[in-house]
C-alpha cells in the first residue's frame, strides 16, 4: 500500500500544488449539470444540508451553495470537512455562515446517519487509503453525492509507465498524493458496491482545459491532450479509456 508522510496535507499539498486552487470555476462548471439533474428529481426541497468532503479553503462549497440559493431559492446549510488543520481558518473565512467546519478523516466522521442531503467529493477519492471505507462512510451520512475522480488508469499512461519504469506513477504519488488510480469501469464497480446507484455521469474533457492553459505543459502532456481532445469529440468514453480524463458522477446513496 502506498503511504504519504503524515503531514503531507498539513503543509505541503497547497504549497506544492497551487494550480489545484486555480481551476475552481472550471470544476464548478462540471458540478453544475449534475446539481441540475438532481433537482429535477428532488423538486420539493426547501432547504438542504450541503457537505464538501476535502473542502480545502471552501471555495467550491461557497460557489455551490451560492448557485443552489440563487437558482433554486432554497436555504443551504454548509458543512466543510478536511483532514488538514492548515485550511480550516481559510474555509471559515470564505464561508462565514458555515454550519460546521470538521477537521476529520473522510473514512470516519462525526456526522449522523443521513445527516447530509448533498455531499461533494471533488478530487478526493484518489488520495484516500482504503477508499472503500470513505465510500461506505459517505453512503452512511449522505442521501446524494457528487464525485469528481481522475481516470489515470488508461492505456497511454500504463504503457508510458512501463516504458519509463513507473517514474510518472511515482511522481503522481509524491507530488499530488494520488495513491489510487481508476479506470472508468473500475470506478463504477467500486461506487456501485460501496456507495449507491449512479443517476448520471459525464466526462470533463480535461484535454481542452489543459490546452487552453498550456503554461509549463511538457511536450508529452501536450501531445496526449491533443490526442485526447480529438478522441473526446468522437467518443468521451473511448477517450477516457485510452487517454484518461476526469469523470463526474451523481449518485443516490443506498
Amino acid at each position: 500500500m502506498f503511504r504519504l508522510p503524515v503531514d503531507y496535507y498539513e503543509k505541503d499539498y497547497i504549497r506544492l500544488n497551487p494550480q489545484c486552487m486555480e481551476a475552481n470555476e472550471w470544476k464548478f462548471s462540471k458540478i453544475k449539470p449534475l446539481l441540475d439533474e438532481l433537482f429535477r428529481e428532488c423538486m420539493g426541497w426547501k432547504e438542504v444540508r450541503l457537505l464538501d468532503i476535502g473542502a480545502n479553503e471552501g471555495l467550491i462549497l461557497k460557489r455551490t451553495a451560492s448557485y443552489l440559493q440563487c437558482r433554486y431559492r432554497i436555504r443551504v446549510h454548509k458543512i466543510g470537512l478536511d483532514i488538514s488543520h492548515a485550511v480550516q481558518e481559510a474555509m471559515k473565512r470564505n464561508n462565514p455562515d458555515l454550519l460546521k467546519a470538521l477537521n476529520e478523516d473522510a473514512r470516519k466522521t462525526s456526522l449522523l446517519n443521513k445527516e447530509v442531503d448533498i455531499a461533494l467529493m471533488i478530487d478526493v477519492l484518489e488520495h484516500i487509503p482504503q477508499p472503500e471505507q470513505a465510500l461506505r462512510e459517505l453512503q452512511r451520512v449522505a442521501k446524494y453525492a457528487v464525485l469528481k475522480v481522475p481516470l489515470e488508469k488508461n492505456v497511454i499512461t500504463i504503457l508510458w509507465n512501463i516504458l519509463i519504469h513507473n517514474r510518472e506513477r511515482n511522481y503522481m504519488i509524491q507530488r499530488y498524493g494520488h495513491i489510487n488510480t481508476y479506470s472508468f469501469p473500475v470506478l463504477l464497480k467500486q461506487v456501485r458496491e460501496y456507495l449507491g446507484s449512479i443517476l448520471a455521469f459525464g466526462f470533463t474533457n480535461e484535454f481542452a482545459f489543459a490546452l487552453e492553459n498550456p503554461e509549463g505543459m511538457s511536450f508529452a502532456k501536450k501531445a496526449k491532450s491533443t490526442i485526447g481532445r480529438r478522441l473526446f469529440n468522437i467518443s468521451p468514453k473511448l477517450s477516457s479509456l485510452l487517454c484518461g480524463d476526469f469523470v463526474m458522477l451523481l449518485v443516490k446513496c443506498y
